[in-house]
């Protein structure tokens, strides 16, 4: 007689004591009520960073800041801003204060990269293209995202040649633009339209990124029901804002 370690019915046994163990494990996990959560208190709490035109500004303002509004009537309630206002102030996140209790959604130039996923589940919803605006020799590096890494794009200025400064924010940028303490200034085209009007290269070796939003891991239902959100069309989750009457 065979031994079962050496039956051919020993893979097909072993996956079924597998999936029977998992399943019982499963039962005894406790259930993510996190987008039940969000609806009985009838708001999303969205963190963001105190200032990043045209993304997200204070006072709920900006793309993004849209964004979660449209993402909040999406889910039945209504959205509610938390500025944070130790978010990128130094290298490491865990050290700006985010706290996952302050935090349903998270917006204001999350990327998707291996350094945002490690804390996020980030829901891409643009593509964003680095690029050069204006030219060198002195070029400012703008890149305030969640994500972004600035050694390979100093790298890549240092590679041909530039001086570069690094700028905190496009307000920044264009001062130091229009008093010609840059000639130019690296960042992703999302920046683009709060930057003074000049000549734009798109900079293929550097590709593109994916901004998005963020959801805490673990939050499964809520991640679910966002993703749901970004996937319908705008003009049917975001109707038309009434005219100003002023």
């Amino acid at each position: 007689m065979k031994r079962f370690w050496q039956s051919p019915y020993r893979g097909s046994l072993l996956t079924v004591l597998v999936g029977l163990a998992l399943l019982l494990v499963a039962r005894e996990l406790p259930p993510d009520l996190s987008l039940a959560q969000v609806r009985q208190a009838g708001v999303v709490k969205v963190c963001h960073p105190p200032n990043l035109p045209p993304l997200i500004e204070r006072g709920g303002r900006g793309q993004e800041a849209e964004l979660a509004r449209r993402i909040a009537r999406a889910l039945g309630v209504e959205a509610q801003f938390n500025l944070q206002a130790g978010w990128g102030l130094g290298q490491d996140p865990v050290d700006w204060g985010l706290r996952p209790e302050s935090c349903d959604l998270l917006v204001g130039g999350i990327l998707l990269e291996r350094e945002t996923t490690q804390l996020l589940t980030p829901l891409p919803y643009q593509e964003s293209r680095w690029g050069l605006l204006g030219e060198g020799p002195r070029v400012g590096l703008l890149a305030p995202f969640w994500g972004a890494d600035r050694l390979v794009l100093t790298e890549w200025l240092e590679a041909r040649g530039y001086r570069a400064a690094y700028l905190d924010d496009a307000h920044e940028g264009g001062l130091a633009l229009r008093r010609g303490e840059v000639t130019g200034v690296l960042t992703l085209e999302a920046l683009r339209p709060v930057l003074p009007p000049l000549p734009w290269q798109p900079i293929r070796q550097l590709g593109a990124a994916q901004l998005a939003v963020g959801v805490w891991k673990g939050r499964t239902t809520l991640k679910r029901a966002v993703a749901s959100a970004l996937a319908q069309p705008a003009q049917k989750a975001l109707p038309a804002a009434p005219e100003d009457p002023r």
